[in-house]
């Protein structure tokens, strides 16, 4: 009798679902991660079908894994017609034994034509066919804008330098990312996890974490995700190889024939 293994490639793909929210001749970049969760050998291949499938391009539509690669990251670009239509479609990745698929989806974001009145910020009223000559914020309010722009630096600086490094630092382990989203509020959180992104995640795999950034990339409940990163800190019983539950059998099987029944019935 013979017989034969199959290489089964287990793989999986972030994000899940993706909506896009419809803007006239939009033009979009969206990046995708492919986890190689049982680290194998292999070629996947990318392909979008639906609707949506013309409107997209995939500059690079092969990608090979090593058995060493965690994950690679790859992009697809989008670029919506002018008048909206329902798109929809999916992302495959297809690799010798398996495929995975990423829903994509376009949505109405309420598009409607713009009036040929416009309001001017001095509160005249103008049209396509009037002139307008040195009207804006500046000429009213001086400072207001370029203290404004000051404002918004500063906190994107403290934003991007202090708040995201205090997480992400590789010198910081999953309980302590546990604490920050215990403590943090959901505003906060809906900042660093939304439908565009998920900061956690993108932290797990700065951590050498890509399976566990895997499981909490398409969540977006705080909640939920804490559950999530408490239960990954539980320690499993690792599986027992069948020469080491052999050998525990035979070490048994020893014990029951050298124990004494007779004495111990007396005993009781």
């Amino acid at each position: 009798m013979s017989l034969f293994a199959v290489n089964v490639i287990a793989i999986g793909i972030a994000p899940a679902n993706k909506e896009i929210l419809f803007e006239p001749s939009l033009q979009k970049s969206l990046v995708y991660r492919i986890y190689n969760t049982e680290h194998k050998d292999f070629t996947a291949k990318i392909s979008v079908n639906g609707t949506i499938s013309k409107y997209v391009k995939i500059p690079n539509k092969k990608i090979i894994f090593s058995k060493n690669d965690n994950l690679k990251n790859f992009q697809i670009e989008i670029n919506l017609p002018k008048n909206y239509e329902e798109l929809s479609g999916e992302l495959i990745i297809s690799t010798p034994t398996l495929d995975v698929k990423s829903k994509l989806i376009v949505k109405s974001n309420g598009h409607k034509v713009l009036s040929k009145k416009a309001v001017i910020p001095t509160g005249n009223v103008v049209t396509d066919d009037d002139e307008v000559d040195n009207v804006g914020l500046l000429d009213n309010t001086g400072w207001l804008v370029p203290g404004l722009l000051l404002i918004i630096i500063f906190i994107n600086v403290i934003y991007f330098t202090v708040g995201k490094t205090v997480m992400r630092s590789p010198k910081r382990s999953v309980e302590d990312i546990i604490k920050k989203l215990k403590r943090m509020s959901p505003s906060s959180f809906h900042k660093h996890v939304n439908k565009e992104t998920n900061d956690i995640a993108v932290w797990l795999e700065e951590m050498g974490k890509p399976g566990l950034a895997f499981k909490i990339y398409d969540v977006t409940s705080q909640n939920h995700m804490i559950k999530l990163l408490e239960a990954s800190l539980i320690k499993k019983e690792p599986e027992k190889s069948p020469k080491e539950l052999k050998k525990e059998i035979i070490e048994l099987k020893k014990e029951l024939d050298t124990f004494d029944f007779d004495g111990f019935e007396k005993t009781l």
